[in-house]
């Protein structure tokens, strides 16, 4: 998300609800959020820029378990994934 003057917290703020503590981590240069607001944050994203990337943390030698596998929309946390990919509500797919 592009520096504009101090003015994204209030933005993420607005589309993710006053109640919410996105937290900025100075050594990265970015604003991080709770998983579960990732797929609001980043379909809000893709509309206001046209286009977001991505980044989660994981852990490699995390094994997803059987209902971890099963799991509908947002309901896995497992790491092991060879990749993730998010499908928002406006139907932008980010990889």
């Amino acid at each position: 998300m592009p520096y504009e003057g101090g003015s994204n917290l209030r933005w993420i703020l607005e589309e993710l609800g006053a109640r919410i503590r996105p937290e900025w981590n100075k050594p990265a240069r970015r604003w991080q959020v709770a998983r579960k607001h990732l797929r609001v944050l980043a379909g809000a994203l893709a509309e206001r820029f046209g286009e977001v990337d991505v980044y989660l943390q994981f852990s490699a030698a995390e094994r997803c378990g059987t209902r971890c596998q099963r799991a509908q929309g947002d309901d896995c946390s497992c790491s092991s994934w060879e990749s993730v990919t998010v499908v928002l509500p406006t139907g932008v797919t980010v990889s």
